[in-house]
């Protein structure tokens, strides 16, 4: 067993500590790929670590309560090697720094900031409150800026491990200040929203000895398509503010190469598998256009030199940048804000695809396929050149579908528009479904260069946290042919 150890991840240029709130997985536990291990608090952020590959969490190295600086080993993790489905953590990418407003988010309802009648100032906010309670960095300067006393605090029933007082605790309890309403929450499990300001992990394959950074995000209080909708809200105001480079995207919008993909009925999932396969299921899609390929350098650059958006870190290192190879290092945000600025400079709606769909268009128009081609893995007509690279590829035709779609295997994730569920095959709807109402992490399909194995089979699922940027992350346009 191949031996690594995981460190405390980077969660901004701002951010150099994080405390150890609770353990999830007790040392000998088995986890997958991408499972939380370990709850941790800054002054920013109530996050997760999660697990970079399938393996075993062998040593607590921290213990709950513990500040940790950044960089810091927190766990040793054990793998058995490789594998062809989950998702591959990636050379880390620079996180931006949380701007200020994400840093102090005000109370959310039903989605939806909202801004608590002023109180005055309840004064600092001890680490651990007269009961013995702990609070964490983020609540305690929620609690700080909202004037949230050490005795409110103490008085609100906390949904955490121990009575802790979490931040949806405190946020749901600043709408109903001074109303006469007690202080308490409920402890129903409701999924938090995910965190937008995205590091990454090191190398998943990694050697014995060599250390595994994850990355976590920076969090304001929004879905992320509230999150993706700002950052289009920014991208107006600059573009109307240059209007020479609006000019420029008008003549020089790249529209993708689209191939019509028709409507089916299919059996999604696949038995004795992956347990997230299960149970396998009739759906039926509706036909929708899917790009020949996934959204190249060249492409998404025009968004950044029109917009003004980031570009991807990823994109300063030769193998990454060449202009006809998938673009990656871009988030499920960035995915989705490409989407909407193509939309409305091209006049045709654009979008990520259900998760449905991608399965079905992986599938290139044939039933009950392994891997989008008839035979074995090693029947695929480019096999020996791509198992050898170490880099994304141009695609070309030779790794074309039944469809005609490239690269639906193998080259680099694609985000697909559902959040992830374990288990949302035993509820999904047959007809059209879209994935959960809500979630923490959003699915990706297809396979990674930098898997051991390169290729993944049509049905293996797989999801990563919207704000992570991997140097294996990419995306692929669909429409409706609105």
């Amino acid at each position: 067993m191949s031996q690594t150890e995981i460190l405390l991840p980077k969660m901004g240029e701002s951010v150099a500590e994080a405390t150890i709130i609770k353990w999830l997985k007790n040392e000998g536990d088995r986890v997958e790929a991408d499972e939380p291990i370990v709850e941790i608090a800054t002054d920013k952020v109530d996050s997760e670590v999660p697990a970079p590959e399938d393996g075993i969490l062998i040593k607590q190295l921290v213990g709950e309560g513990d500040v940790v600086q950044v960089g810091q080993a927190i766990a040793q993790f054990g793998t058995d090697g490789g594998s062809d489905e989950a998702p591959a953590p990636a050379a880390p990418a620079k996180a931006p720094e949380a701007k200020p407003a994400a840093q102090s988010p005000a109370p959310a309802t039903n989605g939806h900031v909202a801004t608590a009648a002023p109180v005055p100032s309840g004064g600092p906010v001890q680490r651990t409150g007269p009961s013995g309670k702990f609070y964490s960095p983020l609540v305690r300067t929620i609690a700080e800026q909202e004037g949230v006393s050490m005795e409110e605090l103490e008085a609100i029933t906390g949904s955490g491990s121990g009575g802790r007082v979490t931040k949806k605790d405190l946020l749901d309890y600043l709408p109903n200040r001074g109303s006469g309403t007690a202080p308490t929450t409920t402890k129903a499990p409701v999924a938090e929203q995910p965190q937008p300001a995205p590091s990454a992990p090191a190398p998943r394959t990694a050697a014995p000895g060599v250390k595994l950074m994850l990355g976590l995000a920076a969090s304001p209080v929004m879905s992320p398509h509230d999150s993706a909708r700002k950052a289009m809200s920014r991208i107006d105001r600059r573009s109307r503010d240059r209007e020479n480079a609006v000019m420029a995207t008008e003549r020089h919008v790249q529209t993708p190469d689209l191939i019509a993909v028709p409507g089916g009925r299919f059996m999604m999932g696949r038995e004795n598998q992956r347990q997230d396969e299960a149970p396998a299921h009739e759906v039926v899609v509706a036909p929708f256009l899917a790009g020949r390929q996934p959204v190249a350098n060249a492409e998404y650059a025009l968004f950044v030199a029109a917009t003004g958006v980031e570009r991807p870190e990823f994109a300063r290192e030769p193998r990454f940048s060449h202009p006809e190879r998938p673009a990656v290092g871009v988030s499920w945000h960035d995915a989705f804000a490409y989407c909407e600025w193509l939309s409305k400079e091209s006049g045709q709606a654009f979008r990520l695809p259900t998760e449905a769909e991608r399965e079905w268009a992986a599938l290139g128009g044939s039933a009950d396929l392994d891997w989008g081609w008839p035979g074995a893995l090693e029947a695929h007509p480019d096999f020996g050149r791509i198992a050898s690279l170490n880099e994304p590829h141009e695609p070309t035709d030779a790794c074309a579908n039944g469809y005609g779609l490239r690269c639906m295997a193998e080259n680099v994730h694609e985000w697909c528009a559902d959040w992830y569920a374990k288990d949302w095959y035993a509820r999904s709807p047959a007809t059209n479904p879209s994935g959960p109402a809500a979630g923490k992490r959003k699915v990706s399909r297809g396979g990674s260069w930098r898997h051991s194995t390169k290729f993944t089979r049509v049905t293996a699922r797989a999801s990563l946290d919207p704000g992570f940027r991997y140097n294996d992350f990419g995306f692929r346009l669909y429409s409706d042919g609105r």
